[in-house]
């Protein structure tokens, strides 16, 4: 056997089983990700006095309408 080859057949060999690995370690990654619950932000819309729609994130502020179209 030809050092050429051997060394050929085993850097194949060597890739083939790191990307195996990396191939199993994204899926495993990906499992986790899809299982993971993301809480969805709580928007309400509210209309001021000229007509146009305000969306707020309830999380953030929780006072109330008058207190969000007071800030514009």
């Amino acid at each position: 056997m030809i050092l050429r080859t051997y060394l050929k057949y085993h850097i194949q060999a060597s890739k083939t089983y790191l990307h195996g690995r990396i191939r199993r370690r994204v899926a495993q990654l990906q499992r986790t990700n899809n299982q993971a619950k993301f809480e969805e932000e709580e928007k309400k819309v509210y209309r001021s006095a000229k007509g146009k729609n305000v969306e707020v994130n309830l999380k953030q502020e929780e006072k109330g309408p008058s207190s969000i179209l007071a800030k514009k």
